[in-house]
Order: structure tokens, then sequence, then C-alpha cells
């Protein structure tokens, strides 16, 4: 294999890595766009996992802070917020713009707001 090729090779790799790793917000509302709904957001909160930390709706874990009630103390530009960009000891979920407004629907809907 020439220099050339195993260097182009290897940035493949590398810019394949921050594709799946990092997607960018406007690849990533591309790739995942879709309807936002109640029963969306139920199902995105679900394959994300969010239950694993959290305590949505009455179950889940405690890890991270229940989120009953999260509506009423957080707008929808923080929730929003959040989502894109979490801190702390939150992963970032990856979610595309529609699914970010799934799930805040869900959300907003479990508080009955």
């Amino acid at each position: 294999m020439s220099r050339k090729t195993a260097l182009a090779i290897a940035l493949l790799l590398v810019f394949g890595s921050w594709l799946a790793f990092a997607t960018p917000r406007p690849i990533l509302n591309l790739m995942a766009s879709v309807e936002p709904s109640v029963e969306v957001g139920a199902q995105l909160v679900a394959t994300a996992g969010c239950r694993d930390c959290h305590r949505i709706d009455g179950t889940g874990a405690s890890k991270g802070p229940d989120l009953a009630g999260v509506t009423a103390k957080l707008s929808e530009d923080e929730l929003r917020s959040w989502l894109e960009d979490p801190s702390g000891g939150m992963p970032n979920p990856r979610l595309s713009d529609t699914e970010i407004d799934a799930v805040i629907l869900y959300l907003v809907d479990l508080d009955g707001s």
C-alpha cells in the first residue's frame, strides 16, 4: 500500500469517526428528521436510554434528576438548549432539532402543561 493510500484511509477513518461520534447539527437534522409528536418523543426517550439515569413518568433510575415537572421548572428554550448540548455528567443524546421538539412535546404532555 502506498503512503498516499494509507494517508487517505487514515483520513477517512478519522472523518468517519468524527461523523459517528460528533455529528454536526445540520447533518443530524438531515439524517434524523422526524415528525414531532408525543408518541415519537416517548419512543426517543425509550431508545435514547433516558430512563437509565432519569425517572420519567414514575419509572427509571435516579442517577440524574427526576424529570417530573421539568417543564414547569425550565422553559422550552432551556430544555432545547440542554438537549442540544448537555453539561455535567449527562451524555449527549445526539438528537436532531425535530427529535428534540418531539421529546419536549412528550415531557410537556407528561406534565400536563
